[in-house]
């Protein structure tokens, strides 16, 4: 890691630290909502369907500080600096229309990926191959960066029932590593355990989906599953219509 980006996250967490023993010492003053809705995990009844394993938190206004408060941003200066993260996303040099650095390491999450989006990926991989080039912040790996085909996978999930565990089939959209120019393939999984519930974005911050598992290891095959975001937000919306996902703020 360069010596200027260890600072940089040094002075972070240097700050983040002085703000959590002086401000959010107790419990009470570290809960910023509260659960509002949790939804079991299932696969809809019909031939092929989504997996279902979402939950919907509500924000409490007093603890955010408008002052400060981002909104829905990905860090990825974990792993890349703006520079290095920007020709990962834009690999090819006839792709570059909306070419991007973000000098900050925050990626907006804004919109959604419609369907067609998905099936129909517009971005070219370093060989000038149609792909999605996507990213997330995991719990457990990080920033990583993947590709999406457009293509959807079938696995195996497991549903809590009534009578017991259940294994369901469920349609999920496959994402594999991916890799820039000069880089060593079984570098990087996309995601591991505990990944699972990260955000997946595109590089322009349209959401993708919700990362629900994967297969495979670095040494082999590394595939994860992504629910798509657009189906999510088609069943938030039948409970809770006014929902408001992913705020923008301009600062």
């Amino acid at each position: 890691m360069p010596v200027d980006m260890a600072t940089r996250r040094i002075n972070r967490l240097d700050g983040f630290h002085t703000e959590v023993t002086k401000f959010r010492s107790i419990p009470e003053l570290r809960a910023v909502g509260w659960v509002l809705h949790s939804s079991p995990i299932q696969v809809p009844v019909q031939p092929l369907g989504y997996t279902e394993d979402w939950g919907l938190i509500q924000l409490d206004p007093k603890m955010i500080d408008e002052d400060t408060f981002l909104g829905n941003k990905l860090f990825f200066g974990d792993k890349y600096t703006p520079g290095d993260f920007a020709e990962l996303m834009y690999p090819h040099h006839e792709d570059r229309a909306d070419y991007l650095v973000h000098d900050d390491s925050l990626l907006q999450a804004s919109g959604v990926l419609s369907p067609a989006d998905i099936t129909n990926p517009k971005h070219l991989d370093a060989n000038g191959h149609p792909c999605l080039i996507v990213m997330k912040h995991g719990g457990t790996t990080g920033t990583t960066i993947g590709s999406a085909n457009g293509l959807e996978s079938v696995k195996r999930t497991r549903t809590y029932q009534a009578n017991g565990i259940v294994e369901q089939d469920s349609l999920e959209i496959a994402v594999v590593p991916f890799y820039g120019k000069g880089e060593s393939e079984g570098r990087d999984k996309f995601s591991d355990k505990g990944d699972s519930g990260s955000i997946v974005l595109a590089r322009d911050g349209k959401i993708l989906g919700m990362l629900t598992g994967g297969c495979g290891s670095v040494q082999e095959t590394d595939i994860t599953f992504v629910t798509p975001f657009w189906w999510i937000l088609e069943q938030i919306k039948e409970k809770y219509p006014d929902a408001f996902l992913y705020p923008v703020v301009q600062k």
